[in-house]
């Protein structure tokens, strides 16, 4: 791990907060404000706004997200991204999408956890590659 804190955004995080979780998005502030780093990868994002496209306001909450100061966007940009990818990719058994694959790959190549609403969808990840994967799950944050 980082000596710094810092935490990978997943899509189902993304996703909720698009759809106007006040708590979780908060939170995300919280993390901004504490100078936690951010860590939002290209594939989560496109997995996030899938299907709310049309939505311009909801599309510009996880555009919010990758422009807060402690946000780190993580693209697809070199040879070697995409070489990463696909590394993570063999996976494939592991994780159920791409955009999983990006995740755990951002997650992996800078040896921080993982921030998600579900955690039952990173257990076989976490299992298989034991010890080199953590997901941090969020409970309900109303309760």
């Amino acid at each position: 791990m980082r000596d710094e804190a810092a935490f990978v955004l997943d899509s189902t995080i993304l996703a909720e907060c698009a759809r106007g979780d006040t708590e979780l998005i908060g939170m995300i502030q919280q993390f901004d404000a504490d100078g936690v780093t951010l860590v939002v990868p290209a594939l989560a994002v496109s997995a996030a706004v899938m299907g709310i496209a049309e939505r311009p306001e909801r599309s510009a909450v996880v555009r919010g997200i990758c422009r807060l100061a402690s946000a780190e966007f993580a693209g697809l940009v070199t040879f070697d991204d995409a070489v990463e990818l696909a590394r993570a990719r063999a996976y494939e058994a592991l994780l159920r999408e791409p955009w999983d694959a990006h995740v755990a790959e951002a997650a992996l190549n800078r040896r921080v956890p993982i921030l998600t609403l579900d955690g039952e969808r990173w257990k076989n990840a976490v299992r298989d590659i034991s010890g080199e994967l953590a997901v941090v799950v969020v409970a309900d944050l109303g309760e």
